[in-house]
C-alpha cells in the first residue's frame, strides 16, 4: 500500500470517515445460482414495492460523499438489471468518487463493455462460476453464462 494511500485509510479510521461503501441498487439476479441468497427475479422485486431510481441512488452517494466517502461498490443483485445503472455510474464518478463494480459478467455486451471503456470505472469483479456451460448449468441454472462471462471479459479488455 502506498504511503498516501496508507495515511488515508489511518486518518479515516481514526476520524470515523466512511471512506468506503456497498450500494446493493437491487435485490434481483439473473442467474439463479443454489448458493446465492440475492437472486430474486425483477417480476418479485417489483411486486415487492420496485427500485429506488438513479436520482434516489445519486442522492444517497452525495449524502455520503459529503462525510467522506471516496470509493463506493455498485453491487446487487447483478448491478447491471438496474435501469438507470449507467446514470448512476457515471454520477458517482462526477462526484469524484472511485467506482467499484461486483457483477457476474453476463450482461456485459460489446456496446456495454465500450461504455464503460468510457466510464472506467476503478475496479470490476466478476464472480466466475465454473470453467464450463456445464458447470454454470448445474450451479446457476444458465450454460449460456459462461459463453457470455467470456465475452464479457474479452470486451472488457478490448475497450
Amino acid at each position: 500500500m502506498s504511503e498516501i494511500r496508507e495515511r488515508l485509510w489511518k486518518k479515516a479510521g481514526r476520524e470515523g470517515i466512511p471512506l468506503t461503501a456497498a450500494f446493493e441498487l437491487l435485490p434481483a439476479c439473473n442467474l439463479s445460482c443454489r448458493m446465492c441468497y440475492v437472486r430474486k427475479s425483477m417480476e418479485e422485486v417489483r411486486a415487492q414495492g420496485g427500485l429506488k431510481d438513479g436520482k434516489w441512488w445519486l442522492e444517497r452517494a452525495e449524502e455520503a460523499g459529503r462525510e467522506g466517502l471516496l470509493f463506493p461498490l455498485l453491487t446487487g443483485g447483478e448491478p447491471f438489471l438496474h435501469p438507470d445503472f449507467r446514470e448512476i455510474l457515471a454520477g458517482m464518478q462526477k462526484m469524484g468518487m472511485q467506482v467499484s463494480v461486483n457483477s457476474n459478467g453476463t450482461l456485459i455486451d460489446r456496446e456495454t463493455a465500450r461504455w464503460l471503456g468510457n466510464h472506467i470505472p476503478t475496479r470490476i469483479n466478476i464472480t466466475l462460476y465454473g470453467a464450463s456451460e456445464e458447470t454454470y448449468q448445474d450451479l446457476c441454472g444458465n450454460g449460456d453464462a459462461f459463453r457470455r462471462v467470456r465475452n464479457a471479459v474479452q470486451w472488457l479488455k478490448e475497450y
